[in-house]
């Protein structure tokens, strides 16, 4: 799977230093080329249905945010959504998934051809004051 959007890596590769060699009479390999990149278009929302208030929650005064990650297929459908933080009221999660199941987008694209992409989504619960 290859998420398109922001991608942050890191990696540290550690390993005892060698003793000091006598240089080498091998010459190194010509590095090759490849190409990466191309042509790519973000996923983006079409469609979406609002998360309904649970009802008892409001009128209890209670608020929270659901996060949620999923995978966005090459048809534009939320695929697997599950839930990152489980320590939110379920009638909350319930809420956020009833509606994420709903929403539609046009896929990410790469070179032309659909893709599917990772995506997290973060549903708030809040109160006006």
């Amino acid at each position: 799977m290859l998420d398109l959007g922001k991608v942050n890596e890191h990696v540290t590769v550690t390993r005892p230093r060698p003793a000091v060699q006598a240089p080498s009479t091998v010459q190194p390999a010509t590095p090759t080329r490849i190409k990466v990149g191309g042509d790519v278009q973000p996923v983006q929302l079409i469609s979406k249905t609002p998360p309904i208030y649970p009802a008892d929650l409001e009128q209890q005064g209670v608020e929270g945010v659901v996060l949620i990650r999923a995978v966005i297929s090459n048809q534009g459908v939320p695929l697997s959504p599950h839930v990152l933080n489980t320590d939110v009221d379920q009638r909350f999660i319930q809420a956020a998934l009833d509606s994420i199941r709903q929403w539609r987008y046009q896929p990410a694209m790469l070179n032309g051809e659909p893709v599917e992409t990772a995506t997290t989504i973060t549903v708030e619960f809040r109160l006006e004051k």
